[in-house]
């Protein structure tokens, strides 16, 4: 879920990213636990962690290269027809 918490943007993507992100995970683990002879639980708990890092990390470089301005919203009452303390 931690991963699925970094991309989505939505609870509604947050459950079909985690959804997705379990079954890589597990699959994978499975995989590679059977080619290299390992427990399976402790390698897709290994490849959930390494799912993580990738986004984070993936993450960070690409909040690097955007330009500044982008996605910041501007303060409260700065930018809306509405002030504070004004009614409707």
């Amino acid at each position: 879920m931690a991963c699925a918490l970094q991309v989505a943007r939505s609870w509604h993507q947050m459950y079909a990213v985690s959804a997705l992100v379990g079954v890589v995970t597990t699959v994978a683990g499975i995989v590679v636990s059977y080619a290299f002879g390992l427990k399976p639980g402790g390698t897709i708990v290994l490849m959930a962690v390494a799912l993580l890092l990738v986004v984070l990390v993936a993450k960070a470089v690409l909040s690097r290269l955007r330009p500044a301005a982008v996605g910041r919203k501007a303060p409260i009452g700065q930018g809306g027809s509405r002030r504070l303390g004004q009614g409707r």
